[in-house]
């Protein structure tokens, strides 16, 4: 369902929902954050984010994945990063950003 969501938008509203209800029940929040980001959410993949740190899932994966790619511009997320020590992989002068 969240697959197909990414290519069909008006599929976007439900699995985001069923995103919510996968975190809210004690889901992977980082795997949440990925999804969320890949359907456009900006504010809620960076929710998902702040919160996974705050209960302890490891965050290495998103140095480096391309999912993640939609808010490595975020403050927030370029501070998060720094904070965990972890590779960001955001350069402002890039073109390959969305």
């Amino acid at each position: 369902m969240v697959g197909r969501a990414i290519k069909e938008p008006s599929l976007r509203r439900e699995a985001l929902a069923v995103l919510a209800d996968y975190a809210a029940d004690g889901g992977n929040l980082r795997d949440v954050a990925r999804l969320t980001a890949a359907l456009g959410d900006r504010e809620g993949a960076i929710t998902y984010l702040l919160q996974a740190r705050e209960v302890g899932w490891p965050l290495n994966p998103e140095g480096v994945d391309p999912a993640i790619d939609r808010i490595r511009d975020d403050p927030r997320v370029i501070r998060l990063f720094a904070d965990l020590g972890l590779p960001n992989g955001y350069e402002p002068t890039a073109d390959t950003l969305p």
